[in-house]
């Protein structure tokens, strides 16, 4: 594609140049609207599952960020993955809500999702920085079965 756009500008701006450009419509069928993005967007729903949390926590990064609540503390979502794929670490899901903590120690953050476990990798609390979530619960501990909303 690096190749075919620095030829496709060259030709470009030579057929501007010439006066010889042919401006072409763009069919208004398929046309959709993008909304600017605001904060609220970035909220972190725990019913949807592991993969599409993960996927937004992705695509807000850096602007507008991701965030959740927990224990009344705003905490900003940095990076995180889906816990499908992680053989070393078991925990009890059944039962669990979506955004339970399943597991909080030094091997990670584990919270249930509407389909499927998110571990938490960085955050950002209130007025920190973005750090590693295990380094964060070093200092300060999370519960098992504490509700992320």
């Amino acid at each position: 594609l690096a190749r075919l756009g620095g030829y496709a500008i060259v030709k470009a701006l030579d057929q501007l140049t010439r006066g010889t450009a042919l401006a072409t419509a763009q069919p208004e069928a398929g046309v959709t609207y993008a909304h600017k993005l605001e904060r609220a967007d970035g909220e972190l729903d725990w019913r949807q599952p592991a993969k599409e949390l993960h996927d937004q926590i992705r695509a807000f990064d850096p602007v507008p960020g991701c965030a959740t609540t927990l224990n009344d503390e705003r905490l900003k979502v940095w990076r995180a993955r889906p816990a499908g794929d992680l053989r070393s670490v078991a925990f009890e899901t059944a039962g669990a809500s979506p955004g339970q903590v399943l597991q909080a120690d030094r091997q990670g953050l584990f919270v249930q999702t509407g389909h499927g476990v998110l571990e938490l990798v960085e955050w950002q609390r209130p007025g920190g920085r973005r750090m590693l979530v295990t380094d964060s619960l070093t200092g300060n501990p999370i519960a098992t079965g504490s509700i992320f909303i």
